[in-house]
């Protein structure tokens, strides 16, 4: 493949995913934070990817009550060797915000990382993971 020839992010794309995450209500506690992990896995999905969730509970925080429960979405592209390659960002925000950048605008281009892999063979394994509860504990 020639460098000319090499797929180019596409700014539109990643606003517009940018946008659409927006649109949720990502903070922890939230009832649309599922909606948005959904948004993501079908997004990786369209993109190629074999898609998992990785569900945990945390407790300790601030604004949840004192058992909550978030999910690691993880997309996963097969290489041929056995080494592993992670592009991650999270998806959930503090509450009230739209979020932006924190982190929208960061699942949006990893999901565009995603896109201009697709057709492309990797030697390595790539795991996509949008990852929730990163904002836990940080706010009073």
């Amino acid at each position: 493949m020639t460098a000319l020839s090499r797929p180019t992010a596409d700014p539109a794309r990643i606003e517009d995913v940018t946008r659409d995450l927006c649109g949720f209500e990502r903070a922890l506690g939230s009832d649309e934070r599922v909606a948005a992990a959904t948004y993501i896995a079908r997004a990786m999905e369209e993109r190629g990817l074999s898609v998992s969730t990785g569900r945990f509970a945390y407790t300790n925080c601030y604004f949840d009550p004192p058992l909550s429960l978030s999910s690691n979405i993880i997309g996963v592209r097969e290489g041929l060797t056995d080494q592993i390659v992670v592009v991650c960002a999270h998806y959930d925000t503090v509450s009230g915000t739209p979020g932006a950048d924190d982190n929208a605008a960061g699942v949006a281009t990893m999901l565009e990382v995603a896109r201009l892999l697709k057709a492309t063979p990797l030697n390595r394994t790539v795991y996509f993971i949008a990852f929730g509860g990163e904002v836990a504990g940080r706010q009073p």
